[in-house]
Formats: C-alpha cells, structure tokens, sequence
C-alpha cells in the first residue's frame, strides 16, 4: 500500500512539472478578447490568441502574460506600453509580428517554442532591470537588439535560428548563449560585462567591439568585416573555429586562448597575448593572412602558426616560419607564464610537414559549457562493488512492475532507500531542454538537462551535471 501511494505521488509531481514547463497556452484567464484595435492586458492575467490578431497601441500591465497558440499569429502595429518595475512574460508558440521598435521598460521574459518565429521590421530596444530571451524557434530582427538599461541583467539563449542586424549591449550585464545559429549584419558592441558563450554558430558580416568581454567559443565564430577592437581586459577562449576575416586592433591587457582554429587576417597586436594549452598534449593553431607586429605580444605555449596567401577558400602559402608570421621575435612564454624561448614554448611554424606537432589540431570537443561558462567535468569513472554481505541493511522501499514478487521484496535487497524492480520499464525523471528553463529551481532538485546530456543536481547555488566516483 506504501510503495503504491508512494509511485503515485511520484507519478503525479512528474507529470505535474513536466506539463507546467511544457505546456502551449492551457492556463489561460481570457481567451481571444478582441480581434483588431487597441488592447490592455490585465495585471495577473494570461490572455491566449488561437486566432489571428492584429492589435494597435497596447499596454502591459503588471504581470500580464501574452501567450500565442501555433499557426496563429499576432500582430502588433503601433506602441508597446510597458512599466519599470513591472514583471511581463510572452509566449510564443505561433507567430508575433512587431510594426515598430518596442521599448520594453518592464522585466520581460520573452519564450519562443520550436514553433515559434518573432519578426520585427525595426528592431527591439530593452531598458529593464532584467530580460530573459529564450529561443528554440526563429527571430528575425532588421534592426538592432538594445540593451540599454544601465544597471539591467540580461539573457539571450539561442537554441534555434537568430537574425538580427546589430547586438548592442554596452549598458548592464548581458549574456549571450547560443548552440543555434546567429547570423548579423551590423556590428556586435559590448562591455566588460558581457559574456559571449557559443557552441553553434556565429556568423556578423561586420566586427565586434570586444570593450573588455568575453567570449568562449566551441562552434564556429565569424566576423567578416570592419576593425574588431581589443579594448581593456577583452579575453577569447577559442576550442573551435575563430574566423577573424578583418582587422585586430589589440591591447595589452587583451588575449586570445586558442586550443582549437584561428585565422587572422590583418592583426594589430598591439601587445595583444596568444595563449595556448599548458600541456604539450594539446595545441593551438593559427593561420596568419598577412604578417604581425609583435609590439610586446607575449606569445605561447603550444602554439602552431601557418602562413596563407588568402582564406575561404584557404590558399597555404609556399613560405613558412617566423618572419613570415611577425615582423620581429614577440616574446615567447611557457607555460607558467615566464619567458622562454621558441623551443622552450613549444611554439611551431606549419608543424606538420616536418612531423614535428606534439598534438593535432582539434576543433570539435564536443563539449559546451553552462551559462557561466563551466564546462561539465571530464568523465572518469571507479567502481567500488555494493555491499551485498549477510547482515546489511535491508531496503524498505520498494516499486515493481512484476505481476508478483517475492514474499520479501524488497527486503531481499540490502543497502537499498529504494528498491525499484522492472524487467521492461524504466525510471524517467523530468525532462527540460536546458537547466535554464527552470524559472526557480528549488535546492536539492534534479532534471535531466536535454543539451547537456546529463542528469543535473541544483545545490542552492548552480546546476551541475552529476558525475560517477567513489563511494568513500
């Protein structure tokens, strides 16, 4: 009677949360209130579209919720009233059309399904405390997304397809996660608190203005055109491909890490640092378009540099070594950061043909850190055998599938909280496409976190997927 009450709790508190992060327009207060001219959204109150809509001015009142069913769309043709201090979220499961640029003064949380495409003809201006923009559909933006409040924190998670012309977020702390695709036409502007992470595709037809951020890229990062500027403490962690199709303007307290590919087209150093792997087991490799001015540029260790005519497509040049690469000697380091030599470095010019690279080049990892820029920890795994010795403690608790079982089951299995015995089922617990999706994760919670492929424990504090070891 226990283990049946107790499955069917579980069940319940399961199907329960499962359905509440899914769920398409179900808790809806007002349904389709009007079909054209102005609207008010209420305070405290989900209004659903399942038919199409077009509205003129509107307002958001606090806490008002919009939720847009599939193959409906709404439209919006003229203002977008919103409140400081407000809190307002908008699902999109259909299609939701911008005429003009909305300011969002109220804390937005803005979720667009698989099915999802928000379209705006200008572009979006957000002047917030707070913004989460969570995209598994399509965005397409002609204009720029402007982060503009001054103190705001903002998320922008990408999981589907983005078009927009410019990212702007020199104002607050905005973080970018994409393992979608991003594609830009204008230029991308942030400051020293602005964390790019990518694991997709980045693709700007102009430059960045790095203001002292920083990206950490497993995917592929594009920038094609215009100066890219190295300003403060700006830092690239590169695991994948880095593709600097125009300018560097470097500084001195700027680096790049690069484990994995980075063409450089036309760089200032400028004192700029080239990081590589600690350990000679791993290295870096950069092809170089046209020849660098060290200017004090530290460079290492495990680093390998290749000299090309041109890129896309990428024509080696016959030429190689290190007046090829930089007009005079940067100033090579080791792995503990203290001067050394080329050799002392590890540092290499087209290491291949001569045999002579102490590791490939690696551009896939497989990998993606967290929002924060943690990746999940190396798989190791040891085993210890359970403790099975007469005499354990016997399991108390126990779920079966069995038609019948044993007499004692599940006291027949020691050392057990909770006995669980199937021959065809197994244990599914609550499923969500990345931890980020959890609005207000409760300490001691667990989900299995879909991108990161792994079961995830929430310890108060952050995510993180749970690992095999020992049992000391």
């Amino acid at each position: 009677m226990k283990s049946s009450l107790f499955f069917r709790l579980i069940l319940f508190l399961v199907l329960h949360f499962t359905s509440s992060v899914y769920a398409q327009c179900t808790s809806c207060d007002i349904v389709n209130p009007v079909t054209f001219g102005n609207y008010t959204f209420p305070a405290n109150r989900t209004v659903c579209f399942t038919q199409n809509t077009t509205l003129g001015d509107i307002i958001l009142e606090d806490n008002a919720k919009i939720c847009i069913a599939p193959n409906v769309t709404l439209t919006i043709n003229t203002n977008t009233t919103t409140t400081e201090g407000y809190n307002n979220q908008i699902d999109v499961n259909g299609t939701l059309k911008f005429s003009n640029n909305p300011n969002f003064k109220s804390d937005i949380q803005l979720n667009i399904a698989s099915t999802g495409l928000l379209e705006n003809s200008a572009g979006f201006t957000i002047t917030n405390s707070k913004t989460s923009i969570i995209n598994n559909g399509t965005i397409n933006l002609q204009n720029t997304i402007n982060f503009a409040g001054a103190s705001s924190k903002n998320y922008v998670e990408n999981n589907g397809t983005i078009n927009v012309s410019r990212f702007n977020s020199t104002n607050g702390a905005t973080t970018v996660y994409n393992t979608g695709t991003i594609k830009l036409t204008n230029i991308i502007d942030n400051n020293a608190s602005t964390l790019y992470i990518n694991c997709g595709i980045i693709d700007s037809q102009a430059s960045i203005n790095m203001g002292g951020s920083k990206i950490i890229n497993t995917g592929i990062f594009t920038l094609a055109g215009g100066t890219n500027d190295f300003s403060g403490a700006s830092n690239i962690i590169n695991f994948g491909v880095f593709n600097f199709y125009s300018t560097i303007n470097g500084g001195t307290n700027a680096s790049i890490y690069n484990e994995g590919l980075v063409r450089l087209s036309a760089a200032n150093l400028n004192g700029l640092t080239l990081l590589g792997p600690k350990n000679s087991a791993k290295k870096g490799y950069f092809y170089v378009r046209q020849t660098m001015n060290p200017n004090g540029a530290k460079v290492g260790p495990n680093l390998d540099f290749i000299k090309f005519y041109s890129f896309n497509p990428d024509d080696k040049s016959s030429s190689q070594g290190e007046n090829q690469i930089f007009s005079n000697s940067p100033i090579y380091i080791d792995a503990n950061n203290n001067t050394t030599t080329v050799a002392g470095a590890n540092v290499t010019y087209d290491c291949a043909p001569t045999n002579n690279c102490s590791a490939p080049m690696i551009v896939q990892i497989n990998k993606c850190p967290d929002s924060f820029g943690n990746f999940p920890p190396d798989v190791t795994f040891c085993v210890k055998p359970a403790s099975t010795k007469t005499g354990a403690k016997p399991s108390t608790v126990g779920i079966s599938t069995y038609a019948t079982n044993s007499n004692n089951f599940p006291s027949n299995i020691p050392n057990g909280y909770i006995a669980l015995a199937s021959k065809n089922k197994g244990l599914v617990i609550t499923r969500v496409q990345n931890s980020a999706k959890i609005v207000d994760p409760k300490e001691g919670m667990i989900i299995y976190d879909i991108d990161a492929k792994c079961t995830k424990l929430y310890n108060g504090t952050t995510w993180h997927c749970i690992v095999r070891s020992c049992n000391e």
